[in-house]
């Protein structure tokens, strides 16, 4: 019986007592095993050519709580095997293929890995290497990596990583279909905005007008190094289809670019959905800000050339491009747009041209669409959670090239061109690394981005309306986030505005050193437009350095405020946070210079006295503001208004009248307000306490009464009837 039982227990065991690295979850999802031992590509050969060789870096990470020893890590492939269909290298990928892998390629001694260790193992062959000689035929094949060990078998808790081996046609013979045409965009924006202190700070603090407003705001060294990394990468790569953000040019220095985005990345896709062109502008966002004739003055001037001239290309945001959008983009001079997303209106059985031509009630536009796979894995995204590989920019980029040579044996005698969209946080070193293994697939051509919009559409323009309605744009993301950030930049740029109506004293001119006001050619130069190029000529570097009218600087900082703005409508989160919040904290800066300085505690020994207040201006313009004075007793009040006007930086004092009916004390608060009796600033507070003293009228009255109270006293008591016995 005993035996029996023990027979038994052995047999369910696994049910109940198996490791948690290989438990399945219970949520009837496919996930990959936990195992204990992680295996990461770092390195390996994308494209094997006749000359490539093929090198392969892989770390081992031992997360049990046992050491590995005596283990190897096993390189396979199966030189003959040739995928049938998308799920089948999707299957493969995702380790759900059981697709045999006897051809060895490299097996590498791994030693000892500790517990909680890594150790990372190297291997490469060369060029001429049997192994390598046996890929007699083109395309991706499977490519396994596992742990074994002495005796060849896997080790015990490790699962194998599944990617693949892509060999090309170079040095191979036979016919050569032709190539896919590929064109590789690059995004060349930021959404790491920040608030340029300096030049926020020298607004407020001066009127000089070499402070240009639209440096309020700027990109991080470390940013701005990034992105000129990525932009020197056209150097290096004739083919890297580079769309700037106009914006974001002149941090670059010099760029070099293949067309340009919308300034600033605004979202024309929300922009659309909310239908609201006035809260937009009330935020301090012009439909003049983010045309395409904007966008080319700005590569103007960040070239130094006049003449230059590129494509304008509106991004896609964070909604869809539906009719509505297209037709906005259109009517802001886009002729073409890119849809990184959401714009599926053909079967995906193979992968097909995605060029459109679709008319709006502007003219016709043409919509770029984006391969989803080959792009989510340009922009390092895994195809899935469970394409273990796929975790490291080294798998991402091994599939990426089998993808792409899978698609052309889709179709091999059928041109198409496919658009891969990179993303904006892509760094430099994977970008380099993705055009140099593209740029050795001989079954790719990398084709401009001229090349792609001028490609046939792929279906019928007179269809595209219908099918844009009826699949375009079914699952959006709501407004709300837009709408909040409008709100708020409408606020902040309303407390700018009020602040240059109602209390800045306008037609005023700020001192030059000399004691001379500027001319009034100089006065205007104020009211340019925020998104005008800064003129280089003798006599605007004049004006630039001269002081401003006080109604030139009013609009500096709107133009200020409104270089929040555009960005913040950008489809980023956390460059709408930056912005917004940068926004209102300039517009705070600004009022919280006019404070009140109260007399903090005073003492009325009369019916009557003055109570000081002071009023500080550290703005270089002078101003006429309103202080409001209330307290919270009836015996003791004070004057209620005073008006008082303040020069540039300095101070002016006012004072209210107390009047006192009896001894006490209370407090009295000051508040600014502006010329129309809005508050603004912090509420300031004097204590007032009142002492009576003889010399009060009161006092007097209450002596006398006093005495003639004494007096009939004493009357009394020497007219009073006295009693017998007293």
């Amino acid at each position: 019986m005993a035996v029996l039982l023990a027979v038994l227990l052995t047999l369910f065991a696994p049910l109940g007592a198996a490791p948690a690295w290989a438990q399945e979850p219970t949520d009837g999802v496919t996930q990959p095993s936990a195992s204990p031992v992680a295996l990461q590509i770092e390195e390996i050969t994308p494209v094997v050519t006749d000359s490539s060789g093929f090198a392969v870096r892989v770390t081992i990470e031992n997360h049990g709580t046992a050491a590995i020893e005596h283990a190897r890590l096993a390189v396979r492939t199966n030189a003959q095997y040739n995928f049938v269909s998308r799920s089948d290298v999707q299957a493969w990928a995702e380790g759900a293929a059981m697709i045999p892998t006897p051809d060895e390629l490299l097996t590498l001694d791994v030693g000892t890995v500790e517990a909680d260790g890594v150790r990372t193992v190297h291997g490469e062959l060369h060029a001429d290497a049997g192994q390598l000689r046996a890929l007699t035929a083109w395309g991706p094949r499977p490519l396994t990596l596992e742990l074994i060990g002495e005796d060849g078998g896997a080790l015990p808790g490790t699962t194998p990583l599944q990617t693949f081996l892509t060999r090309s046609q170079a040095g191979l013979h036979g016919e050569r279909t032709p190539a896919i045409n590929l064109t590789v965009a690059m995004p060349l924006t930021s959404h790491d905005w920040k608030t340029n202190t300096a030049v926020t700070d020298g607004l407020l603090s001066s009127g000089s007008g070499s402070v240009r407003p639209s440096d309020a705001v700027t990109l991080g060294a470390d940013d701005a190094r990034a992105l000129k990394a990525k932009d020197e990468l056209a150097a290096r790569f004739e083919h890297l289809q580079i769309v700037g953000d106009p914006l974001v040019l002149r941090a670059v220095g010099t760029p070099h670019v293949q067309a340009i985005s919308q300034p600033g990345m605004f979202d024309m896709t929300t922009y659309a959905r909310v239908g609201d062109a006035g809260a937009y502008t009330r935020a301090g966002i012009t439909d003049q800000g983010w045309r395409a004739e904007t966008g080319v003055n700005l590569l103007r001037s960040a070239l130094g050339d006049e003449g230059a001239q590129t494509r304008a290309i509106a991004w896609q945001g964070e909604g869809s491009w539906t009719m509505q959008a297209l037709n906005t983009a259109r009517a802001q001079g886009y002729e073409t747009v890119v849809a990184t997303r959401d714009f599926a209106l053909q079967d995906d059985a193979t992968a097909t041209t995605e060029t459109y031509r679709v008319p709006t009630d502007h003219g016709e536009v043409t919509v770029l669409t984006a391969q989803s796979t080959l792009s989510a894995l340009a922009q390092q995204q895994p195809t899935s959670a469970q394409a273990s590989a796929e975790q490291t920019d080294a798998g991402r980029l091994q599939r990426l090239i089998a993808q792409s040579a899978f698609y052309q044996m889709e179709q091999p005698y059928e041109s198409r061109s496919l658009l891969v969209c990179l993303g904006e946080s892509t760094n430099s070193t994977f970008v380099t690394s993705l055009m140099t293994a593209l740029n050795s697939a001989s079954w790719v051509h990398l084709a401009s981005i001229d090349e792609l919009a001028t490609a046939e559409s792929a279906i019928e323009p007179s269809q595209m309306p219908d099918l844009i309605n009826q699949y375009v744009g079914q699952q959006m993301p709501a407004v709300s986030t837009a709408l909040e950030a409008l709100n708020a930049l409408a606020r902040s740029r309303d407390d700018i505005e009020r602040f240059n109506t109602s209390i800045l004293v306008a037609g005023q001119s700020a001192q030059a050193a000399d004691g001379s006001s500027p001319s009034a050619a100089v006065q205007e130069s104020g009211t340019a437009s925020p998104q005008s190029p800064p003129s280089t000529s003798p006599s605007a570097s004049a004006q630039a350095s001269a002081r401003l009218s006080a109604d030139a600087w009013a609009q500096y900082l709107l133009q200020a405020h409104d270089a929040f703005a555009l960005p913040a409508l950008s489809p980023h989160a956390s460059a709408r946070e930056a912005m917004v919040n940068g926004a209102q904290r300039f517009a705070d800066a600004l009022l919280s210079r006019i404070t009140l300085v109260p007399s903090g505690s005073l003492n009325v020994v009369s019916e009557t006295a003055s109570m000081p207040v002071t009023v500080s201006n550290k703005l270089p313009y002078p101003i006429s503001v309103r202080v409001s004075s209330l307290t919270d007793s009836m015996e003791i009040v004070t004057s209620r208004l005073s008006d008082v006007e303040v020069g540039p930086n300095s101070e002016a004092q006012t004072s209210f009248v107390v009047r006192v009916s009896t001894s006490g004390t209370t407090v009295a608060r000051e508040q600014l307000l502006d010329r129309h009796d809005q508050p603004f600033g912090a509420v300031q507070q004097t204590t007032i306490t009142s002492s009576l003293q003889l010399s009060d009228k009161s006092g007097i009255a209450i002596i006398a009464l006093a005495v003639v109270l004494g007096l009939l006293g004493l009357w009394r008591q020497f007219h009073r009837k006295k009693d017998p016995d007293e």
